[in-house]
């Protein structure tokens, strides 16, 4: 069997997986929450403002870092948020898994994971 087939089925097992199943249903959730949907805008927008201020050599504000601190926790207090950046969590942790499970079969290290 070709790498490139094998690669078909791997990606086809992770569109089967639980984890992105989650992920996609969560997702819809937050997308169908209007309130949901504008915390994750808000918070990304503190953030972003915050990053755009470091590249350009300045630190946030005591202010600014603040401002970003109580976006984060009333983000996190909507239960749709919350399923939301937890199921994406646990997809992202998933991927990561088998992005590192190839690169040890790729290199021949077997390195230090959770599952051997």
């Amino acid at each position: 069997m070709s790498i490139i087939q094998k690669a078909r089925e791997l990606g086809a097992e992770i569109a089967e997986s639980q984890e992105l199943k989650d992920y996609r249903a969560a997702e819809a959730s937050v997308l169908a929450n209007e309130e949901a949907t504008q915390l994750i805008r808000e918070f990304q927008q503190k953030q972003r403002n915050i990053q755009i201020a470091q590249a350009q050599g300045k630190q946030p504000t005591e202010e600014q870092k603040a401002e970003l601190r109580v976006t984060h926790e009333n983000m996190m207090a909507n239960p749709v948020v919350r399923e939301f950046l937890q199921a994406k969590q646990r997809f992202e942790q998933t991927i990561n898994m088998v992005n590192q499970i190839l690169q040890q079969a790729i290199t021949g290290n077997a390195g230090c994971s959770p599952s051997g």
